[in-house]
């Protein structure tokens, strides 16, 4: 065998891996997308405390406040975000809204976490 036949296998097996690694790719990305649930409602905890749960369908405001900490929630068309707080960096109110099951909307000066549920989510956190 030449060199050259050698180069043009390498290179077609090489055009080959990286059209599967991109396909692969390709149909992950489509999956997270179809499958992902909208969310029912919101638990909110403090410090791994749960200090609230409520329901993304009816839109509302929220003040959290432990007296020297706040944060101001807003559920608005099934989504959920913090648009005001006293924190120093502000990050949790420049988040995107939370709208699908598992995303998060954070506020780590302040110990928040906001996580969003579908309606068919246990409250089985893990089993043994």
């Amino acid at each position: 065998m030449n060199n050259q036949t050698m180069i043009q296998k390498a290179r077609r097996n090489d055009i080959i891996l990286i059209s599967t690694v991109l396909l692969v790719a390709i149909l992950g990305i489509l999956l997270v997308f179809l499958l992902r649930k909208e969310g029912a409602y919101a638990i909110v905890t403090r410090n791994g405390e749960e200090i609230g749960r409520y329901s993304l369908t009816e839109d509302r405001v929220v003040e959290l406040s432990d007296g020297t900490h706040y944060n101001r929630l807003v559920i608005k068309d099934g989504s959920v975000s913090i648009d005001l707080a006293n924190c120093p960096d502000k990050l949790c109110a420049s988040m995107r809204a939370a709208r699908y099951r598992g995303e998060m909307v954070v506020c780590l000066p302040h110990g928040i976490v906001v996580t969003v549920f579908a309606a068919d989510d246990a409250d089985v956190d893990i089993i043994v």
